[in-house]
Order: C-alpha cells, then sequence, then structure tokens
C-alpha cells in the first residue's frame, strides 16, 4: 500500500506506479478503438460498395437477382480484428434453385476488394483473407454439403475449411429476415444463426484470424455474387464492436485499483496533520 507523508504528499514511486497504469490503460483502449453500428443503410457513410452493390430505401443490396453479378461493400477504415463480435439482419430473396450466396469477409487488402462470380460469393481470389459463407447453391466440385448451408472460408477459398447445414423446415434464401452473430474469442471463431430470436445453427471453429491476415486490423464487410441463377443478397442491419482481449480486463481492474488508491491518497492528504502518516 502507498502512503503519504507527514507533508500529506504522496510518494513519487505510487505516482509513477499510477502514471505507468493510466499510460497502458491509454494504449489499450486506443487499440480496441472502434465499432460501429447501421440501423438500416439510409446513409452509407463509412462503406466503400463495389460494382453491383447499391443502397436503396434503407436496404443494401450486396448482390442483385441479376445473372452473373457481383458486389461487395466494405468499411473504408480498418477495425481491429484481433476479437469482436458482429450482428447483421439480413434475407435472401430467391426461392428454390436461386444462386449464390454471400459472406462476410475480414481482408487487409482494401475496401475495394472483390472475388469472382457464381460460385466465387464475390469472394474467391481475395487473398489473406477469412470469410463466413451463407451458401444456397450446391457445387459438388467445391464440396458443398448441400443447397443451404453456412461455412468458414479462407484464403479466398471458396472450399470451406468447416461447414454446418441448415436444419430441415428452414432455408436461407426463403425471404425472410435471419440474424447472424459472429463471435471472434480466444481463437474461436463462431457463426450462430437466428430466425425470430431462436437459435437455427451454430458453427464454430479454431483458427488464428490476426495470422491469417498478417495483421490485426483489417477492413471487413460484406461479398456476394450470382451466377446462372440469382437471387436478391440483403443486409438490413449491421454492427460491429471489437471485443477486449483476456488480458484488458485484468489490466482495467488494475487501474480502477490504481485509480481508487489515488482518491485514498488524495483524502489522505486533505485530512493528515504534519508530522503524522495516513496509510
Amino acid at each position: 500500500m502507498g502512503r503519504v507523508n507527514g507533508r500529506g504528499q504522496v510518494s513519487t514511486g505510487c505516482l509513477r506506479w499510477v502514471s505507468v497504469i493510466s499510460l497502458a490503460l491509454s494504449l489499450v483502449a486506443d487499440a480496441r478503438a472502434g465499432g460501429f453500428y447501421y440501423p438500416d443503410f439510409t446513409s452509407t457513410a463509412g462503406l466503400q460498395l463495389n460494382e453491383d452493390a447499391a443502397a436503396s430505401g434503407g436496404v443494401l443490396t450486396v448482390a442483385p437477382a441479376d445473372y452473373y453479378k457481383r458486389g461487395s461493400a466494405f468499411r473504408t477504415t480498418k477495425e481491429f480484428v484481433g476479437e469482436f463480435t458482429t450482428r447483421f439482419d439480413f434475407k435472401i430473396v430467391g426461392g428454390p434453385g436461386g444462386a449464390d450466396g454471400l459472406t462476410f469477409t475480414i481482408q487487409p487488402s482494401g475496401p475495394g476488394a472483390i472475388g469472382g462470380t457464381g460460385g466465387g460469393l464475390g469472394y474467391a481470389g481475395i487473398s489473406d483473407s477469412v470469410a463466413v459463407e451463407f451458401d444456397i447453391y450446391y457445387n459438388p466440385s467445391l464440396f458443398d454439403p448441400s443447397a443451404n448451408h453456412i461455412g468458414v472460408n479462407v484464403g479466398g477459398s471458396v472450399i470451406s475449411v468447416a461447414t454446418a447445414n441448415i436444419p430441415a423446415g428452414f432455408q436461407l434464401q426463403d425471404g425472410k429476415t435471419w440474424t447472424a452473430e459472429i463471435q471472434y474469442i480466444g481463437g474461436l471463431l463462431t457463426t450462430a444463426l437466428y430466425r425470430t430470436g431462436s437459435l437455427i445453427v451454430s458453427l464454430s471453429h479454431p483458427i488464428d484470424i490476426p495470422a491469417v491476415l498478417g495483421t490485426d486490423t483489417a477492413y471487413v464487410g460484406f461479398t456476394a455474387s450470382t451466377g446462372g441463377a440469382f437471387a436478391d443478397h440483403q443486409i438490413l442491419r449491421w454492427s460491429y464492436q471489437p471485443t477486449p482481449e483476456p488480458g484488458s480486463f485484468a489490466l482495467a481492474c488494475a487501474g480502477a485499483a490504481a485509480l481508487a488508491l489515488r482518491r485514498r491518497w488524495t483524502t489522505a492528504r486533505a485530512t493528515a496533520s504534519p508530522g503524522r502518516r495516513a496509510a
């Protein structure tokens, strides 16, 4: 415990300790700063829309219902991707036989990144990237498990490293609203899909995203495409929030303790009489 000397002054060592903690907290806060929320897409400020992506009526259409279209939409500034939570509502309006699907993509190349059409999902070819796909077309050559699944893609490849089928009775392209929650915490990437608040399917995959990207900051956004069949790929709202690493919470607790000590020392300084020590 630091002490106040007989003249009511805090020891130099204690003040230095508090300064170091405050500086460390500031650096952590700067590293984790960011995050955003689009309640709709009436405004697309902070987004770059590429090729066939467009916003109208508060809806972001990443790829429209027409043949061989592709689009992408990325934030124009990088976000911290070492740990994060993102949530978005989306619709794929196509009906049976529609194509092809959309992705949530993390990549460091730039806000103009875009991949191939058809089964490429607007993602194929974006190197040094990680994506979660929402796939509505069965491509056996890509080892798709079905025409109704989610998956994790790496390095611009649309051959997923992990997949999960949507349960019977639900279709990604039924034109109804889905809510996706994607969390990356402790090296585990978890995607959960909800319909009207009920969990329908989830998929977890261990991956070192900063190692794949070569950085812990990157552009986040969406890609989508159509081919010989098509569907409307719509994003309705979207939030993204970096998550402090576990060590940051410990540092925050230490900082809170430092502030408490400083308040105690200040009170002791005001009340201590000369020649008397205050614990």
